[in-house]
C-alpha cells in the first residue's frame, strides 16, 4: 500500500483521519437467534484490536426483534468487554427497544450505536443481544439474507476529545 502523502509532507489531522478511517471488524448473521425470556447473545465480535487515543464507532444495522405477548417491552443491547469474550453480563454501551402492542408483529428497532476511546491499547469483544425489558415475553432477534443482523467496529481516527458544549 502506498502512502497518500508526498515525501516530507506533513498531513493535516483531517487527512490523517481520512487515511485511517476503516472498518476494523464486522459480523453478519443471516439466521434467527434462539428465544429467551431474559437476554441472550446473538452476534459477537472477538479479538478486536483497539489502539490508544483513537475513536471507535461500534454500530449495528437495523435490527428486527419479535416478542411473544402483547404489551411488553423488547429490544436489543450492545455490550463490550476488554477482558475476554463479551457476554450478557458485560458492560452495556447501548440499548434500543420498543413496546410491543401486537403479539404477531415483529418490529424494526433503531440501530445500536456507541463510541469508545481506549486509554491504552486493548483487545475488545462486542456483543449484540436480544432482551425482554418489561414483562416476560419470549423474545427473538430475526435474521435473514435480506435482513441480516450486522455488527461493525469502525476506527474513526484520532479522538479529538469531547468538544461539545452542554447547554
Amino acid at each position: 500500500m502506498t502512502s497518500p502523502f508526498a515525501a516530507l509532507e506533513e498531513p493535516t489531522a483531517a487527512e490523517l483521519n481520512r487515511a485511517v478511517q476503516k472498518i476494523v471488524a464486522r459480523g453478519k448473521r443471516v439466521t434467527n437467534s434462539a428465544t429467551t425470556t431474559t437476554e441472550i447473545g446473538v452476534l459477537r465480535l472477538d479479538n478486536v484490536s483497539l489502539k490508544q487515543g483513537y475513536l471507535y464507532l461500534i454500530f449495528s444495522g437495523t435490527l428486527l426483534v419479535d416478542g411473544s405477548t402483547n404489551d411488553n417491552n423488547v429490544g436489543a443491547r450492545l455490550r463490550m468487554s476488554t477482558s475476554g469474550a463479551a457476554g450478557t453480563g458485560s458492560t452495556q454501551i447501548a440499548q434500543s427497544n420498543y413496546d410491543q402492542d401486537v403479539q404477531t408483529a415483529s418490529e424494526a428497532i433503531s440501530p445500536l450505536m456507541a463510541s469508545y476511546t481506549p486509554a491504552a491499547d486493548e483487545t475488545g469483544s462486542f456483543l449484540i443481544s436480544a432482551a425482554a425489558f418489561i414483562g416476560a415475553p419470549t423474545v427473538q432477534m430475526l435474521g435473514s439474507a435480506t435482513a441480516p443482523i450486522e455488527l461493525f467496529v469502525m476506527n474513526m481516527g484520532i479522538d479529538p476529545g469531547d468538544t461539545g458544549v452542554d447547554i
